[in-house]
């Protein structure tokens, strides 16, 4: 256990009911092996086959922002970045070039996170030899007590963390971040220790503020190793006891008392315009002391006051998709924003011109529930919702990841979270469901009612709209308690069919491949479908469909509707049945379908449990055929887009990709990134409608992959029922190619947006190229050597940047091309020196290819990233191996044999082939003068 003084807080939350269960801990997972050292460390391990042959390790340092002194602002996160910069044993940045040489990527961007309590730095290794394992161990023994923090380090940092800085303190999230911690921290611990630092506490870092930091809270008793995957248990054990043993204890520990959060007494308000902002927001949380979820009874009232915000969030929800209200979404805010501080309550997205309407009515709402408490039928949907997510979790107990294991051990140490395996959860959480009252759950609500909210109100910054401030926001706070409410009208529908049982159309081919054993059904209406079973997440499947056509075949004047008109399907609803409805329906089940247009292509991304994979079907089929545009969504969809055109020139994001637009396509106007203020008020939902359907009519354009854990022959069924009954046509649709050839010579633009220092760069190279499978897996060698040169030069070396990185996209469709970028943030007046750097580092690599350990470690990190494969990775090749016949469900396993053959030479000869300097789009953003 973590040492005397750790601030990880005992429970505040014993039972007073009379139920003597509600007393008992909760039980802890019998296969992690706990341990504590001598000095006070202490050490988690588990063993874990999935994904298998891997290891995750961890070391938790109970540390982080709320520890600085005064004068040590940002160290906790500097001291983060310095571990990557230099040890005893690896001095520099050798011991990232050492790592990387084994498969992983590698860096404080990658491994490690600061946050107000804790530093926990992470690897994730193969378990192929004891040397690796040995070494990811020596590594965060290294971290632990051997940092060297020299002075040329700490300068050489600085740079790069100011650019994570520019990143994370300003612009329109970092801005909404700030309103939030104003309103939650004042007062507490934590105000005054934001873990990034500010701009002045970063470029004042010293080597001596660091060592202090490092020597106070680095210590043996406030750190925990953990350990899971594929390994022997005594073996690694005795790795972690001979590495960390020899840490010497602190005789007179730095003392630390747990923080004691208590809310505030009175309501905290805050209106904002922010010109960045493209709809209206209204949250109202309660800030709450976020205890140790110990007892069983810990955990029942954890999980009540869960479900009430659902079923608060689903009426607000249920608001947003009727039309009738301000509202255009809304979501649950349920988590920890400290480890002392719990946020719970909601966020709501609202109309720009309406915001005043949309905070009484979302403030109606939670006085509504509080009086009036929730419908039998809610509870009874919540509890079934609860369940079937529960069931759902102890059904994939053989197939949870080495990483999420390792996260819920990293919980349990430094936040006193449960540690059950999934057993014990499944057990104790049926317990819960049996004893959970509609009572339980309004008790929960009223008790977090009655505490004083924080309401942020968010706007544009448009004086011609209203705005509530904050002397309106209180107003409507102190009217609640005597304001007449109306009951709310609940529709709770009755069982409903989606679609009457086809029955089965005849399959008029059927094979099962030889090397992957995976099945193709083919029907008379065209459609073939690939049936991949898979064990890699139990209890789901995923499903891909997928053909050629996409917006290609829509007249011009057409593209505003088709650009909207899957997000319309989305938000409506299938047939007669709207998404509330469809969201009651579907209670008791795990389903999702989402449709999607491109240039080239449209589909559906579907996935469920595999208990429910008729339902799957069902959606998909009537996705296809039965699609449903609700004016309500279509009104709430059209109005949001109104915002986002009437805040465009203030996007930053919005106004870099139009740049790059227009330095590819001109003024084509086939290519746009948000329609036009007069598109939208023209906007003809008639149109819309037509080019879903006419996407989405012919069964014959389409692939459809089924990849999970299922029963193929029940999937069979289903499928000639669901996918054979499409509507079919004579010939795929293809589709057309209207893009043009982007200008053969360098383009380089600059523009001025936002008003934070914030700098961006983006250099793109687009070269016809036709792509076999050897090019394939040589680019993303080349990918990875790219991103890496210029880490090492622009990031390590320059101190320019804290995110550069390159891509490499073979694109078959519209055309045959090679599509290569390189991205990196800066200091906006840097940008010149940024790209310089970029350029002449392309250019020594075309001349001189990489090095051999550059060579070596990308074709190392390329193998260890193919080892790992999901069911969308699989569902993929299958879709691509349709579409491209040249490129076969086979090339899954002979890319991982063609990582071995490819040579240096062929690397060098792509690099001048994909990024060619005399012709390239560079765009670059800098703050408004």
């Amino acid at each position: 256990m973590p040492e005397a003084d750790s601030s990880t807080s005992t429970s505040a939350s014993a039972p007073t009911n009379e139920d003597p269960q509600l007393a008992v801990a909760l039980p802890t997972d019998p296969a992690v092996v706990v341990g504590e050292l001598d000095n006070g460390l202490t050490y988690y391990l588990r063993e874990n086959d999935s994904p298998g042959g891997r290891v995750e390790l961890r070391l938790l340092v109970d540390a982080g922002s709320i520890q600085e002194d005064p004068d040590q602002a940002g160290m906790a996160h500097f001291l983060e970045h310095m571990m990557f910069n230099g040890t005893e044993r690896f001095p520099r940045n050798e011991l990232i070039d050492i790592l990387e040489s084994f498969g992983p990527r590698f860096g404080p961007d990658i491994n490690a996170y600061t946050s107000f309590d804790e530093t926990v730095y992470e690897l994730s290794l193969t378990t192929d030899t004891d040397e690796l394992m040995q070494l990811g161990v020596d590594v965060l023994r290294e971290w632990a007590s051997r940092a060297t923090l020299t002075e040329t380090d700490v300068v050489e940092e600085r740079g790069v963390i100011l650019d994570e800085w520019r990143l994370r303190a300003q612009g329109f999230g970092a801005r909404i971040n700030e309103k939030f911690n104003e309103l939650i921290l004042p007062g507490s611990a934590y105000e005054g220790h934001l873990p990034i630092g500010t701009a002045d506490s970063i470029r004042s870092t010293t080597p001596e503020l660091l060592r202090r930091f490092y020597e106070d809270w680095y210590r043996p008793g406030r750190m925990g190793v953990v350990a899971v995957g594929d390994f022997d248990l005594d073996e690694m054990e005795a790795r972690i006891v001979d590495a960390f043993a020899d840490i010497d204890p602190v005789d007179s520990p730095r003392s630390w008392e747990p923080i004691d959060y208590e809310a505030p007494n009175e309501p905290r308000v805050s209106s904002h315009r922010d010109e960045e902002a493209t709809s209206g927001a209204v949250s109202v949380v309660w800030p709450v002391s976020a205890n140790p979820i110990e007892t069983l009874g810990d955990y029942q009232k954890s999980v009540a006051t869960s479900l009430g915000l659902g079923i608060l969030g689903s009426r607000l929800s249920d608001d947003a998709l009727s039309g009738n209200s301000p509202l255009l979404d809304a979501s649950v805010i349920d988590f920890a924003w400290t480890r002392a501080i719990g946020l719970r309550g909601v966020d709501t997205e609202v109309r720009a011109g309406s915001v005043d309407d949309g905070l009484q009515g979302v403030l109606s709402e939670i006085e509504r529930i509080r009086r009036d408490g929730i419908t039998d039928a809610e509870f009874d949907r919540a509890i079934t919702g609860f369940t079937v997510a529960s069931r759902q979790l102890f059904d994939q107990e053989d197939s949870i990841q080495d990483a999420q294991l390792a996260a819920q051990i990293t919980a349990h140490h430094l936040a006193g979270q449960p540690l059950m395996d999934a057993e014990q959860r499944f057990e104790v959480e049926t317990d819960i469901v049996d004893r959970l009252s509609k009572q339980d759950i309004e008790s929960a609500l009223v008790s977090l009612m009655g505490g004083a909210p924080a309401v942020l109100v968010l706007g544009p910054d448009d004086e011609g709209l209203e705005m509530p401030g904050e002397e309106r926001i209180l107003e409507i706070l102190e009217s609640l308690g005597s304001a007449t409410l109306e009951s709310r009208e609940q529709l709770d529908p009755d069982e409903i069919e989606l679609m009457e049982v086809p029955d089965p159309a005849a399959i008029t081919n059927k094979t099962v491949d030889s090397r992957f054993g995976h099945t193709t059904l083919e029907f008379e209406n065209g459609a073939r479908v690939y049936l991949w079973e898979s064990d890699i997440a139990r209890q789901s499947v995923f499903a891909l469909v997928e053909g050629f056509g996409g917006t290609s075949h829509v007249a011009v004047e057409d593209l505003p509707e088709a650009f909207l008109t899957t997000e319309i399907v989305a938000r409506s609803g299938i047939g007669e049945i709207d998404i509330p409805t469809l969201r009651r329906l579907f209670a008791d089940r795990i389903v999702s379908v989402q449709p999607w247009i491109s240039e080239t292509r449209q589909g559906l991304e579907a996935g469920a449990s595999t208990n429910d994979v008729e339902t799957l079907f069902q959606l998909l089929h009537l996705t296809m055929t039965d699609p449903r545009f609700d004016q309500r969504a279509v009104d709430a969809v059209l109005d949001e887009m109104r915002s986002l055109i009437a805040s465009s020139e203030d996007l930053p994001s919005v106004l870099f990709e139009e740049a790059v637009s227009k330095a590819y396509y001109g003024d084509d106007p086939r290519y746009f990134v948000v329609p036009t203020a007069e598109q939208i008020e023209t906007f003809d939902v008639s149109v819309a409608e037509s080019v879903f359907r006419q996407g989405f009519a012919n069964a014959r354009d389409f692939a459809f992959a089924f990849v999970g854990d299922f029963d193929t022959d029940t999937m069979i069924d289903l499928a000639a029922r669901y996918v054979g009954t499409l509507p079919g046509g004579d010939e795929p649709a293809g589709f057309v190619d209207h893009q043009p050839l982007p200008p053969r010579r360098v383009q380089v633009t600059t523009v001025e947006a936002g008003a934070d220092e914030q700098g961006q760069i983006g250099m793109f190279f687009t070269n016809p190229f036709e792509p076999e499978l050897r090019d394939r897996v040589t680019a993303s060698v080349l990918e990875l050597i790219v991103t890496a040169r210029l880490r090492t030069r622009v990031r390590e070396e320059l101190s320019a940047t804290y995110s550069i990185s390159a891509s490499i996209d073979l694109q078959r469709d519209p055309d045959p091309f090679a599509e290569a970028s390189v991205t990196s943030t800066g200091d906006p007046t840097g940008l010149d020196q940024i790209s310089a750097e970029i350029v002449a580092d392309l250019a020594e690599l075309q001349r001189d290819g990489p090095t051999e350990s550059q060579f070596d470690t990308a074709v190392e990190q390329l193998r260890d990233a193919l080892d790992l494969i999901d069911n969308r990775v699989i569902a993929e090749t299958l879709v691509t191996a349709h579409l491209y016949p040249d490129q076969p469900v086979t090339e899954l396993a002979e890319r991982s044999r063609l990582v071995d053959e490819i040579t240096l030479t062929e690397v060098t000869n792509l690099a001048n082939t994909v990024f060619n300097l005399s012709q390239r789009i560079e765009v670059r953003q800098v703050p408004r003068s």
